[in-house]
């Protein structure tokens, strides 16, 4: 125990020492670069080091609403902002699309996911069991 102890502060201390990476993708345009400058970068300050996020929502219900609405009560803006494909009504990427082309020409970060549900499941069946709660 007395030797996690001592190495671990010192783990710690050199974790700050290694020289930022290059982009995996050897042709990542300028814009790319920048971003992952930025997330390298944040490592070494001593203030404001993380991000927050939100998730807009699903398909055809992603928007920035609720993004517009915590900068009008907060006075930030949050630094990612989250979308899906998958809707109520199966994909719907053009929403999502338009909510994220948006934030990001605004300057904000963007991620986009697609949680697929498995097809040969009974939707309605599905919605019953939750509202069961099993």
């Amino acid at each position: 125990m007395k030797k996690i102890c001592c190495l671990l502060p010192a783990m710690i201390a050199l974790s700050g020492c290694c020289p930022p990476q290059p982009p995996a993708n050897p042709y990542a345009n300028v814009q790319t670069k920048a971003v992952l400058k930025y997330f390298q970068g944040l490592e070494a300050r001593s203030d404001k080091r993380l991000l927050s996020g939100q998730f807009s929502n699903f398909g055809d219900r992603a928007n920035l609403r609720l993004l517009n609405d915590i900068h009008a009560n907060t006075g930030h803006w949050p630094a990612i902002i989250g979308a899906d494909y998958a809707g109520r009504g199966g994909i719907n990427a053009e929403a999502a699309d338009q909510a994220a082309i948006a934030y990001w020409r605004q300057g904000g970060l963007v991620t986009i996911s697609a949680h697929m549900l498995r097809p040969h499941i009974d939707q309605h069946r599905v919605r019953r069991l939750a509202r069961q709660g099993r």
